[in-house]
């Protein structure tokens, strides 16, 4: 929705051009700082790919652990 569709709406219901202008463009502005669908897929990619590493990183320690465990042991 643009700012002059916000700003009309604003007009048909009683309230004055300015406000009604005013009203509309503080709306536009805090909608472009919104994420989109696309935003919180890209993040959620992201994270699952840090989650992913982070749990490659502590099986691989866990098996060097035991590795050394098990030479230890002999």
């Amino acid at each position: 929705m643009d700012t002059l569709t916000i700003s009309k709406i604003l007009q048909n219901s009683g309230l004055e051009r300015e406000p009604a202008e005013a009203i509309a463009k503080i709306v536009d502005e805090k909608n472009q700082e919104l994420a989109t669908k696309q935003d919180l897929k890209i993040l959620a990619t992201v994270l699952i790919g840090i989650i992913a590493a982070g749990f490659g990183y502590i099986i691989s320690t866990q098996n060097t652990i035991i590795s050394a465990m098990t030479i230890i042991a002999k």
